[in-house]
């Protein structure tokens, strides 16, 4: 009798150490569901592209590198290893592309081009296991790009900025490095409408229609709320 009772204990204590090795383990996954914030940067490839209102077959083409740098804030839900969740994000850009107008102006004009802002909103879809997390995006995009005629030796320009709705798609992959901050790395592809910047009545020389895409890949750090 002795010996059983001797072995029942054994085997409750191995069942114990089981059940809290389970326990200790499901503490340390991170669990991905809550509200976080965060800021992001990195580098852009940018494309801008126009046509004159009243001059359609001349046109312009600015392509150009910039410095990526924003803020974002979401909220998900983790279901199993599914991860759904929504996104607000804010960047800008710096850097820019300045070269010869098309042959309406040259000479004696120059072309410029940036991009100035970039809003988004969309869904995410993760799929997580443990501290890591994949997962794909995409949605709605307003952007702002910024297109001027500078005179080359003289104090006259046109500088306008279009703002046109567009759409964005892209993936990436987050490392949770504590229960509250999360490193990840993005890369996006962001598309804009064509759109008209300048007057279209009274028709003037330099009213021209915009279209805008780019190309970002970024660096993420977000601090998920609570516990």
């Amino acid at each position: 009798m002795r010996i059983k009772m001797q072995w029942m204990g054994v085997a409750a204590a191995a069942v114990l150490s089981v059940v809290g090795s389970g326990a200790a383990s499901a503490q340390s996954r991170n669990d991905w569901t809550g509200i976080y914030v965060g800021a992001n940067a990195g580098g852009s490839a940018n494309h801008a592209h126009w046509s004159y209102f009243n001059n359609p077959g001349q046109t312009v083409t600015r392509d150009f590198g910039a410095f990526a740098y924003g803020m974002q804030a979401g909220a998900q839900l983790q279901m199993g290893q599914v991860v759904l969740g929504a996104e607000f994000g804010l960047s800008g850009y710096k850097g820019d592309s300045t070269g010869p107008d098309s042959p309406l102006f040259a000479p004696r004009f120059n072309t410029e081009a940036q991009t100035k802002s970039v809003l988004t909103i969309g869904p995410r879809l993760g799929w997580a296991f443990n501290n890591w997390m994949i997962y794909g995006t995409g949605g709605y995009a307003r952007v702002n790009t910024e297109t001027a005629f500078v005179q080359i030796a003289g104090p006259n320009e046109d500088r306008r900025t279009a703002s046109a709705d567009g759409w964005f798609a892209g993936g990436g992959v987050e490392w949770a490095v504590s229960r509250n901050w999360i490193l990840g790395f993005e890369y996006r592809h962001i598309e804009a409408e064509k759109k008209l910047s300048g007057p279209a009545i009274p028709v003037t020389d330099v009213s021209r229609y915009v279209d805008a895409s780019i190309d970002e890949f970024k660096a993420r750090l977000s601090f998920k709320l609570g516990n």
